[in-house]
């Protein structure tokens, strides 16, 4: 049966990239299911269907001289090369601890990179000095043909903008900050493989503003606490940036196309991954001096996922972030394990690379459907971080009021408190206040008439 299924794909593969004509085009991927859940609790609309370009084109092989590792093979990932020549000329944007750049997987597919640090300071030095962000950009787009992995988009570019600390942590407004400059430098696809246990308005909102609306995919991870530990602060927590409608969370899968214990299982999950044991590039630091290692979490799986994003935009450059998102979750293989149809373990399925390519230039796609009310959803599951950067209570003001509505404050003056720019493209303005009196004046600046919204800035984790 695995053998016909492979010959069929093989075949539509030829016929799509060779000579695919209008009237050969029959039918799109497989419809999801018209009960699918939400990823909130507030419901979702019924499935619609969107009308995507058909665009004619031939293909070239592709060659590597890697063998494929399980996870690799697990997605059909060489099946989908040949068409978008492993994601050439798309450019993948890593947010993380930095990138190697002299590894072998990695040095010949890099650009330009940042390094934001502690909420106000930057520079280019975006080296890793951790592990975390070459691994995962080894899995996104590791070089082909030099013997060692190969990632998912093997041609595709690797930006590191490095926002995590060497101890994988970092806050939501180096985050928020990353994703902006990320965009404004040229990034067709963000990876983001961390979270925090807290909503942070702005983050959301350069994730909305400037990446979902400017048609960049943003690919998070689901988060890590499938099972209770002492890095959450309960089990199955919200981790956002995933839990935002505008990215796309995927949870973790094994080699046998099982939830990862520990992968989160949410009402925001939107696919899975390989994320158990996976094999990837590292740099030679502390304390495991080694070139490839295994990590396990969903930052392994949502990767994968964000490779593929990169294949697809390397054929259909046109599509809207919603497109992307739609069509990968269409085209992933369900995991009946969890029953038919979307589950909050691993959302709508395993993602298929091959299917999702060999089906890529059908006339119409059966999409998910986007909530009716984001502002609903948000309204659920938001909630201040419990984990914050000490001094610092983040705010906008609403666009009738000014400045001078918080310096002038009589409570704000009274306890000499100063106002710095925060994140310009935003317009937020930070107040420093004594350690250990954020949630105290966190209440008070949301208590002023002037004020959109005042946030703590919540940290973030490798996951």
């Amino acid at each position: 049966m695995h053998h016909r299924k492979d010959l069929m794909r093989a075949l539509i593969l030829v016929l799509v990239c060779v000579l695919l004509l209008p009237e050969a085009v029959t039918a799109g991927p497989r419809s999801i299911p018209d009960a699918a859940p939400a990823r909130s609790a507030a419901g979702i609309d019924a499935p619609w269907a969107v009308a995507l370009p058909l665009v004619l084109r031939s293909c070239r092989s592709f060659s590597y001289n890697e063998s494929l590792l399980w996870n690799i093979t697990k997605i059909h990932a060489a099946d989908a090369w040949a068409c978008p020549q492993g994601g050439a000329g798309v450019v993948i944007a890593i947010l993380d601890t930095g990138v190697d750049s002299s590894h072998p997987e990695l040095a010949g597919n890099l650009v330009s990179g940042i390094h934001y640090f502690d909420a106000y300071y930057e520079d280019a030095n975006w080296e890793d000095d951790n592990g975390h962000g070459s691994h995962v950009a080894g899995i996104a787009a590791g070089i082909a043909n030099n013997g060692g992995i190969v990632g998912v988009a093997p041609r595709a570019s690797i930006m590191p903008v490095k926002v995590l600390d060497n101890n994988g942590s970092g806050y939501m407004s180096d985050a928020g900050r990353g994703v902006i400059w990320a965009i404004q430098h040229g990034a067709d696809v963000i990876n983001m493989s961390l979270g925090g246990f807290g909503d942070y308005e702005p983050l959301h909102t350069a994730i909305q503003q400037y990446a979902y609306n400017n048609n960049v995919p943003v690919i998070v991870s689901a988060g890590n606490c499938g099972v209770a530990n002492d890095k959450c602060p309960s089990q199955n927590a919200i981790s956002y940036p995933a839990a935002y409608t505008q990215t796309l969370a995927v949870a973790a899968t094994d080699s046998d196309d099982y939830r990862a214990y520990f992968s989160t299982v949410a009402s925001y999950v939107d696919v899975a991954a390989p994320g158990v044991s996976i094999y990837s590039s590292t740099p030679r630091v502390y304390p495991y001096y080694a070139d490839y290692l295994y990590y396990s979490g969903t930052s392994q799986a949502a990767p994968h996922v964000a490779g593929l994003a990169a294949l697809i935009r390397a054929l259909q450059p046109g599509w809207t972030t919603q497109q992307v998102y739609n069509y990968i979750a269409s085209t992933a293989d369900d995991i009946t394990a969890y029953g038919v149809g979307w589950d909050p373990q691993t959302g709508y399925g395993r993602i298929n690379a091959a299917d999702a390519i060999s089906g890529i230039d059908a006339a119409s796609v059966e999409s998910l459907a986007v909530p009716a009310a984001l502002e609903a959803e948000n309204a659920v599951i938001q909630q201040d971080p419990t984990e914050f950067r000490p001094g610092a209570v983040l705010f906008k003001l609403r666009e009738d009021a000014d400045i001078t509505t918080i310096t002038g404050d009589a409570g704000i003056q009274a306890a000499g408190l100063q106002v710095t720019t925060a994140i310009a493209e935003l317009g937020v303005q930070e107040l420093h206040v004594p350690t250990g009196a954020e949630t105290t004046w966190l209440a008070y600046l949301r208590s002023l008439p002037g004020v959109e919204y005042a946030e703590l800035d919540g940290v973030i984790h490798i996951q």
